[in-house]
C-alpha cells in the first residue's frame, strides 16, 4: 500500500512538473514579431505603401522561409528597437544594428555583415576648392554633427564629444538628416558607410551665406569595421538565433547570400 501511495505522488510530482515546463522553443509555425527601423536604407525602411523593404527585410524573409516561421513586421524609431524587445512588445529587431560589447540586456546575433562607421561632410568645411585634412574631426571643432538616437555612432561620438570639440544633434531618422541640413543646422552626419552612401544622393547641406550640391559632400570613415546583427532580449528568443544561424548557414551555401549581398551593391557580406 506504502508502494502504491509513493508511486501515485510520484506520478503527480511528475505531471505538475511537465505541466510547468516552458515552451519547446520550436520555431516552426511560430509568427516572430520582428521590429525594424522604417527610415534606415539599405538595412531597413517603408516603402510609399508602408511595407518593409531593404537588405536586412529581404535576408530575414529568406530564412523565415527556410526555418517554417512567420513574420509580423513592426515599423519603429531607431530608438525604440533595443526598448521593445527588452519590454517584450517585439521578439527581435533589426535596422543596421552594431554589436555593442557593453550591452547586457539585449543579445546579438550571428553577425552578417561588415560595415565601418563614417562621416558625411558639408562641402563648405572644406572650401570650393576640395581642401583635404589628415583629421577629419580638426574640422568639426566648433560644427555640428548628426547623430540618430540609440545609434552606435552617437554613442562613440559622445564619448569623445568634448576631446573634439563638436556639437552633437540627435535626430530620429534619415529623412531628419536631409531637412536639418537643407535647413543649416548641421554641418555632418554620422553613420554606418552604406547608410552614408544613400545619403550622399540626396541630402544638400547649407550654411548662412551659400549652399552646395549634394556632389559636392565627402565621407570619411572613422571607426574599424563592426558587426552587423539583429538583437533580441538577453536570455529569451533563443530560438530564433538558433533558427537564423541555420537558415544563414543554407543560404551561404546554396549562393543566395551572396546574391542578395549583390544585389544591394554590398561589398561587406561576411561570407566565410
Amino acid at each position: 500500500m506504502c508502494k502504491v501511495k509513493k508511486l501515485i505522488f510520484l506520478l503527480l510530482f511528475l505531471l505538475l512538473v511537465s505541466c510547468a515546463k516552458k515552451p519547446s522553443g520550436k520555431i516552426q509555425g511560430r509568427e516572430i514579431r520582428l521590429a525594424y527601423d522604417k527610415d534606415n536604407y539599405p538595412f531597413t525602411a517603408e516603402d510609399g505603401e508602408g511595407n518593409p523593404i531593404g537588405f536586412e527585410i529581404e535576408l530575414i524573409k529568406m530564412i523565415s522561409e527556410k526555418e517554417g516561421f512567420s513574420l509580423k513586421f513592426l515599423p519603429k524609431n531607431q530608438s525604440a528597437l533595443a526598448p521593445s524587445v527588452i519590454t517584450g512588445t517585439s521578439d527581435m529587431a533589426m535596422g543596421g544594428l552594431l554589436k555593442e560589447e557593453e550591452e547586457t540586456r539585449i543579445q546579438f546575433s550571428e553577425s552578417y555583415g561588415m560595415v565601418k562607421l563614417g562621416l558625411l561632410l558639408s562641402p563648405y568645411l572644406f572650401g570650393e576648392e576640395g581642401e583635404d585634412s589628415a583629421d577629419v574631426f580638426d574640422k568639426l571643432r566648433g560644427e555640428t554633427i548628426m547623430v540618430k538616437e540609440g545609434s552606435l555612432a552617437a554613442k562613440l561620438l559622445e564619448k569623445q564629444r568634448e576631446e573634439k570639440g563638436y556639437f552633437l544633434k540627435v535626430v530620429q531618422s534619415n529623412e531628419d538628416y536631409i531637412q536639418k541640413a537643407e535647413e543649416g543646422e548641421a554641418d555632418a552626419v554620422a553613420e554606418t558607410l552604406p547608410v552614408l552612401e544613400v545619403l550622399a544622393n540626396k541630402i544638400v547641406f547649407s550654411d548662412v551665406e551659400k549652399s552646395f550640391s549634394k556632389a559636392g559632400v565627402r565621407i570619411y570613415p572613422i571607426q574599424e569595421e563592426e558587426e552587423l546583427c539583429f538583437i533580441v532580449s538577453k536570455g529569451q528568443n533563443g530560438e530564433i538565433l538558433r533558427a537564423f544561424e541555420r537558415g544563414f548557414r543554407k543560404l551561404k551555401e546554396d549562393g543566395e547570400y551572396e546574391a542578395l549581398c549583390e544585389r544591394y551593391g554590398f561589398s561587406f557580406a561576411k561570407t566565410e
